[in-house]
């Protein structure tokens, strides 16, 4: 079974998923036109994929080998429609869609991640020592002073919860409910 085709561009995909889109532009006719769809974020060069015309329509399939290569992160994306018998070219629809990690795949640690797991190395290694300190994110930390690690450690966990809810979020997974315990 073919996947579904959408009748308007989704806010959110999964990288390594098919997209399959049919859009129609009124004073762009698919007898007259050609399209193009650019997926466009900073860093790297823009995904094209060339409309195929259905009637007066256009249908954009984004293949999951395409999308699998496509880093995650919020694209902006055009299509950008050419009339064949001028060249003449103009924008017919401009938006945002966020591409999800795939799941299917390793996936790379978030800078917030890497930062928590860091600071916990760091303490860990203190709390192991007793007359050693610590070197983390370019301040030194004692015995004296490891309640601003642990401060620190804190609020990097609150921004690593926040970005894990805004995920789960964007792939229609309630908010928990569960309450983490805490141990002072």
């Amino acid at each position: 079974m073919a996947v579904q085709t959408l009748q308007q561009m989704p806010d959110v995909i999964e990288c390594g998923d098919t997209m399959r889109v049919q859009l129609g532009f009124g004073t762009y006719p698919a007898s007259s036109y050609t399209a193009a769809l650019k997926f466009n974020i900073a860093g790297t060069a823009p995904t094209s994929v060339t409309g195929t015309a259905t009637g007066t329509d256009f249908v954009f399939v984004l293949s999951a080998g395409t999308s699998a290569a496509m880093a995650a992160g919020t694209y902006d994306y055009a299509i950008r429609v050419t009339e064949t018998a001028t060249s003449e070219t103009a924008t017919a629809l401009t938006g945002t869609i966020v591409f999800l990690p795939n799941l299917g795949a390793t996936l790379t640690k978030s800078v917030t991640e890497q930062q928590y797991d860091a600071a916990n190395t760091a303490l860990l290694s203190l709390l192991a020592n007793k007359n050693s300190s610590v070197s983390f994110n370019g301040q030194s930390f004692t015995k004296e002073n490891q309640s601003s690690l642990v401060s620190i450690i804190s609020q990097l966990k609150q921004r690593l919860d926040a970005e894990r809810a805004q995920q789960a979020g964007l792939r229609g997974q309630p908010k928990t409910r569960s309450i983490a315990p805490y141990f002072q």
